[in-house]
């Protein structure tokens, strides 16, 4: 007997409401072979591709969060840091890179 069904997909992707939900199975029925053959990293990667947008729910521990905090806070150091520096041309991409890991980060403390 075979456990794949939409409470299977919910449970893989809890992020995901239920018209998504019912879309991911619905296209993993009609394309898998087998459905004993789909395992919660399949379906994860398909809810993946069939909504992008959709962002996975981050499940940061209070003490990830902290660290997160810490990291962000560096960031933030190095790049007031490299603010004091000549701005060449290399130093301003690493000043960006910085600063988009900060929002990334800032991001993931949020959810």
């Amino acid at each position: 007997m075979n456990s794949f069904n939409e409470k299977y997909v919910s449970a893989c992707c809890p992020h995901l409401v239920a018209s998504e939900v019912n879309a991911v199975y619905c296209h993993i029925n009609d394309t898998f072979r087998s459905l004993d053959l789909v395992h919660a990293a399949d379906v994860r990667t398909i809810a993946r591709q069939l909504f992008p947008c959709v962002q996975e729910q981050s499940k940061a521990s209070t003490d990830d969060r902290l660290r997160i905090q810490e990291a962000i806070n560096s960031l933030v150091s190095t790049t007031e840091s490299l603010d004091k520096v000549e701005q060449a041309e290399a130093i301003a991409q690493v000043r960006l890179s910085l600063m988009e890991a900060a929002d990334i980060l800032r991001g993931e403390v949020k959810q």
